[in-house]
């Protein structure tokens, strides 16, 4: 519970008070500006499962409308082992990738990235957090081998 608890704490802490380092100002790939800002980082988690310190990846992307009012939504894909950043790029993100992204990327081209229209940061923020440590750019600071992601742990 005190681990649900302060990760709770350090996601509100994220998205009440966006980290300027983490400000992510354009997206290789995607033509012209982002719709809003977006914000890519890691926050430090605990060791209580018996790892080391580990820390976890979020996107967070501001809201198109009014970031300040708008509500906040934190995507979690399923797992483990499910990177949130597939919701992210396949599903509900303001940008994503398609079949075109991959035939560039097959040229030896950089992936296009194109604006998804039905994006939920239209009308919220949504933070894209990838956990448990070791999924998707989550990691743990004593290597992958050391990650320990159960019921149990």
């Amino acid at each position: 519970m005190a681990t649900t608890t302060l990760t709770l704490a350090l996601v509100l802490g994220v998205a009440s008070a966006a980290i300027d380092a983490d400000a992510v100002p354009s997206l290789p790939g995607y033509d012209g500006e982002l719709a809003s800002q977006h914000y890519s980082g890691y926050l430090p988690v605990g060791n209580t499962s018996g790892a080391g310190l580990g820390f976890l990846h979020y996107w967070l992307i501001e809201s198109e409308g009014a970031p300040e009012t708008d509500p906040l939504v934190m995507w979690l894909n399923g797992g483990p082992g499910s990177s949130s950043l597939i919701g992210l790029l396949n599903e509900n993100g303001q940008v994503k990738v398609s079949g075109e992204s991959l035939s560039a990327a097959e040229s030896g081209a950089t992936p296009k990235v194109f604006y998804n229209p039905c994006s939920w940061s239209q009308k919220a923020n949504v933070l894209y957090l990838e956990q448990p440590k070791g999924v998707g750019y989550s990691y743990c600071d004593d290597g992958p081998q050391n990650c320990k992601n159960t019921d149990a742990n």
